[in-house]
């Protein structure tokens, strides 16, 4: 955890930087921002990594739009934070958006939209819905499509 630590003092030192220099629109900003939530996330501290995550996806859907990679790195790694704090509901949520959004731009077979497939149907699956079902379908009609 030490290295997560120091880098997050390193990336903190960055956002705060950049921020002053650059701007809250800057894709360094933005950039610096994420690293940090990462760096947060690595650290075990999911509640202040999904609030930088947050922060981060409205500011990439703000500057660089909803399709933009980094956007929906961005919404992946809060949904990955919220799993962290027990919020499963709203990981799914966030993972459907983006399962939604790599259909459509990058097609069934794509890595990330098997990533993101992969990730509602873990939250589906351990909140215990009914939607777990649907998920398995999903997937299934995905992969024999």
């Amino acid at each position: 955890m030490g290295q997560y630590a120091e880098a997050a003092d390193l990336y903190q030192q960055a956002l705060d930087d950049h921020l002053r220099v650059l701007g809250p629109d800057s894709p360094d900003t933005l950039h610096s921002r994420h690293n940090l939530a990462h760096a947060l996330y690595g650290m075990g501290q999911y509640a202040q990594a999904a609030d930088l995550y947050r922060q981060a996806l409205d500011d990439y859907l703000r500057v660089l739009g909803p399709d933009h990679p980094n956007t929906l790195d961005s919404r992946h790694n809060l949904a990955l934070a919220l799993y962290g704090t027990g919020q499963y509901g709203q990981a799914a949520n966030l993972h459907r958006q983006n399962l939604d959004v790599y259909l459509r731009v990058l097609g069934p077979d794509h890595p990330d939209t098997l990533l993101s497939l992969n990730g509602l149907e873990e939250a589906l699956a351990i909140s215990g819905t009914a939607h777990h079902r649907r998920s398995r379908w999903l997937r299934h009609r995905t992969i024999s499509d």
